[in-house]
């Protein structure tokens, strides 16, 4: 019979040899942006692909703002900002981990939204349309990958007016960057109603104090975002 030291050293050995796995990212922590983003570009910094369609809707609101007449904006009447719009102001949030759930907490209209982790998205036919759509979550490595849809047409993907229609997808992956001191969203956008084809777009966040108590946000009808520049 084969001594059983020598095989268990053999196979301790190839343990070792092994890849570790990567470790869940941590990500509860105050998060913040450093300025606000009100044109969102892609992550190579060139303006979205806009089709046909995507680029008369998106000329229409551009003039629009310009002649200090909004249209289309349901935040200057306090209704929510949609996403990934949401993302792109300049008021912090939070993330928090769960095993069955992450959550983002927001400053801005004291919005949250729940990706509950390992489930799969509905079809968009069997989904009531919501400003934030239905997001649902998972680990891949050291990223947290989010992916939403049945959002409604109310809302516009930033400041500007870019356009999205009912079908829009969206997945985020969440991860931190410069040793943990800031956190990256790295989110695509899939709407075939405006746009060539999907594109990507990056969001850097600052680490905020982990004390901070987020303040009351009161939406009136002189919105506080109404009059940034």
């Amino acid at each position: 019979m084969s001594p059983k030291i020598p095989l268990l050293a053999a196979l301790l050995a190839l343990v070792s040899t092994l890849p570790a796995a990567a470790a869940t990212p941590d990500l509860f922590q105050v998060w913040k942006l450093p300025k606000a983003i009100w044109t969102l570009k892609t992550a190579d910094g060139k303006t979205p692909p806009l089709n046909a369609a995507g680029k008369a809707l998106y000329e229409r609101r551009l003039a629009a703002r310009a002649a200090g007449k909004p249209i289309d904006d349901g935040v200057m009447s306090c209704l929510p900002h949609g996403y990934p719009r949401l993302l792109l102001s300049p008021y912090p949030f939070r993330i928090y981990q769960k095993p069955q759930f992450v959550a983002f907490v927001h400053e801005l209209h004291h919005v949250h939204r729940i990706a509950y982790l390992g489930e799969k998205n509905e079809p968009v036919e069997s989904l009531d349309p919501a400003y934030m759509g239905y997001p649902v979550a998972n680990y891949e490595g050291d990223r947290l990958v989010v992916t939403s849809n049945g959002f409604n047409e109310k809302t516009t993907l930033d400041r500007s007016g870019l356009p999205h229609g009912a079908g829009l997808k969206l997945t985020e992956s969440w991860g931190l960057i410069d040793g943990g001191k800031r956190l990256e969203a790295v989110v695509t956008i899939e709407d075939a109603q405006y746009y060539e084809k999907p594109w990507t777009a990056r969001v850097v966040f600052d680490k905020g104090d982990p004390d901070t108590q987020f303040a009351e946000y009161a939406c009136t009808d002189t919105n506080p975002e109404a009059k940034m520049k």
